[in-house]
């Protein structure tokens, strides 16, 4: 398992790259096992175009993208409803 610090995404943008260059090597590594990974929901506690949201949009991207090279690993997208929130 890979911590990502994900509640920190918007201040350590090093941090972002670290992560997926150690899921990258994560995925190469184990590619004879189906890997699955959940990429990181909205900050629905910020504005919708603070950093914090913006560099969790980025970094989706890039997972989704890197995930797509590997045919044994798949993405879950978790689009959560605001309404699901307090």
């Amino acid at each position: 398992m890979i911590n990502g610090g994900a509640n920190d995404i918007g201040s350590k943008r090093n941090q972002i790259n670290r992560v997926l260059v150690q899921m990258m090597q994560f995925m190469q590594k184990y590619n004879n096992i189906n890997i699955i990974v959940v990429n990181i929901p909205h900050r629905y506690n910020m504005d919708r175009h603070s950093v914090t949201n913006f560099e969790t949009q980025t970094f989706n991207r890039k997972l989704s993208m890197m995930a797509k090279v590997f045919s044994h690993v798949a993405i879950v997208e978790i689009d959560l409803n605001r309404k699901y929130f307090t």
